[in-house]
């Protein structure tokens, strides 16, 4: 039984949202194009809700939630102490907030590309200078950094890992090297970890695992919205944080601008960490299941279409850049693809693929792009 359900009509941005996003949509529209899953909530996130709002202690409350963060990042690969983490509403609300508290005004902040434009934003909308180090793929679809393209007077630099839209998994051995040369020129790195889950082929390695020496000047950023599919439900995020100083600034912060998580979002994180491992899984399989469907259809597309199927987040990667003078119309106009854009400012041609839906989306995707090469 597939664990991806139907969802057009229920006011899904994904589906019913496609003319408001792309101005038109077709009967035969197949939409891959933000980031939310085709799978019904947890049940035990909906009893956990269900009780919450049905019974009568529903004011203000303290709700740890360090203890289910500690076991689940355990399971994967990640070791921290409890004190490091800092609950939050969310990890873009979290970003935009960092920005503003560890670096000046009109300084410089990096940010490592193809990224999502939220980061770009962050830096924009504080009045810090934007600083773009793009990184590089080569022919076998995997990316590089040159670490030197970082300005040694940068004060921060923003990035994700997986990187989001390619997908890239960073490696202990460039994580090590970027945090060793943003603690030897005092740059402050906040990074987002949010799809740290998707993992395929290769285990994770949080920033905070990285390097011993370099954790003091480092903030990762996790929730368990994406992994449990709960953009739609009250959720928490939280921060990941081994500096006592920095930990302690970002959670006043936090408390001044009521930027902290509801009980009822502290309670569904616990639940998703804590009683929903199977649930995780079977949908972790299922996507597993769509990536090698692409992966045995790369060969069949045209030259001018390229796919990356990456090991990291539930995304993959289309590259149509040479594909036709306008791809973004080609694909949505004469193939019917609802495609996300990737980072259409700094990486243009390439097109972000959502790959947790049914097996049937994925099929009509791989036809469609294989129809461009009869």
């Amino acid at each position: 039984m597939s664990v991806f359900i139907e969802r057009q009509g229920t006011g899904s941005l994904k589906y019913d949202g496609v003319e408001c996003k792309f101005g038109v949509t077709y009967p035969d529209m197949v939409s891959m194009w933000i980031a939310d899953m085709d799978v019904a909530l947890p049940p035990a996130i909906q009893n956990t809700v269900n009780h919450y709002i049905s019974s009568s202690a529903v004011g203000y409350q303290s709700v740890p939630v360090a203890p289910a963060v500690v076991r689940w990042l355990a399971k994967g690969g990640t070791y921290i102490e409890p004190e490091w983490v800092v609950p939050c509403n969310g990890v873009l609300s979290t970003i935009f907030l960092s920005v503003t508290l560890y670096s000046e005004p009109d300084s410089k902040v990096a940010v490592i590309a193809p990224t999502y434009s939220p980061l770009y934003d962050a830096v924009r909308d504080s009045g810090r200078n934007l600083q773009v180090v793009s990184t590089l793929q080569n022919e076998d679809g995997e990316w590089s950094l040159d670490i030197t393209a970082i300005d040694p007077q940068s004060s921060m630099l923003l990035m994700c890992n997986p990187q989001n839209p390619t997908g890239h998994v960073w490696r202990p051995d460039q994580l090590a090297e970027i945090a060793d040369y943003c603690r030897q020129h005092s740059i402050m790195i906040i990074c987002d970890e949010i799809h740290a889950d998707f993992m395929f082929e290769q285990p994770f390695t949080s920033f905070v695992n990285a390097s011993i020496d370099s954790t003091e000047n480092i903030i990762v950023l996790r929730s368990a919205s994406k992994s449990f599919n709960l953009a739609g439900i009250d959720n928490a995020a939280y921060a990941v944080c081994a500096n006592n100083h920095v930990r302690d600034v970002l959670n006043n912060a936090l408390d001044r601008r009521h930027l902290v998580p509801s009980p009822l979002a502290c309670r569904v994180l616990n639940t998703a960490y804590s009683r929903c491992d199977d649930w995780f899984f079977a949908v972790l399989s299922a996507i597993s299941a769509n990536r090698m469907l692409l992966v045995n259809a790369r060969g069949k597309l045209p030259d001018t279409l390229r796919l990356h199927v990456p090991r990291g987040t539930y995304f993959a990667l289309l590259d149509a850049r040479t594909h036709s003078e306008n791809p973004a119309d080609t694909l949505l106009h004469d193939y019917h693809l609802a495609l996300g854009s990737g980072d259409p400012e700094f990486a243009p041609g390439f097109f972000r693929l959502n790959l947790s839906t049914s097996t049937e989306n994925i099929e009509a995707l791989i036809a469609r792009l294989t129809i461009c090469s009869e």
